[in-house]
């Protein structure tokens, strides 16, 4: 599988986390396409930017990460950060990149069927309908 990892905001001041990560990539068999915003130029998710620069911010940045990761040859996004699954899943699964925490790339690694979206489970209940919204900037 190929896949476009998206590097939370906090691993801007934790470069480092590349080189485990790859090797996890390799270990478990995944290829991490090659990107232009990726590692030290990944942009945020657009999550925290939304509140402070505005939707429009928000969702350029989710944008820009999406197309690049379609274009570089993505079949997943896989994720660290559950803001970042909240505020890219739903585009990411449309734009043809399944959404994956990387726990649950993992597990799918280790032979496990997983009975719930890969990157997330529960989008019924309430509170992750709420929290969804908010991301987005529709609350």
């Amino acid at each position: 599988m190929k896949i476009a990892y998206q590097s939370p905001c906090s691993s801007r001041y934790a470069p480092w986390i590349d080189k485990p990560l790859d090797e996890l990539f390799s270990l478990i068999g995944v290829v991490r396409v090659d990107r232009r915003y990726d590692r030290l130029h990944a942009p945020c998710c657009g999550c925290p930017v939304s509140p402070h620069l505005g939707r429009e911010a928000g969702e350029s940045y989710k944008n820009k990460n999406i197309r690049d990761a379609v274009d570089h040859g993505g079949e997943a996004t896989v994720f660290m950060c559950t803001f970042c699954a909240l505020q890219m899943r739903d585009e990411a699964r449309e734009a043809g990149l399944e959404p994956i925490f990387l726990t649950n790339l993992v597990r799918l690694a280790l032979g496990e069927t997983l009975t719930f979206q890969a990157a997330g489970a529960g989008d019924g209940r309430e509170p992750v309908v709420t929290a969804v919204k908010i991301v987005k900037g529709q609350l």
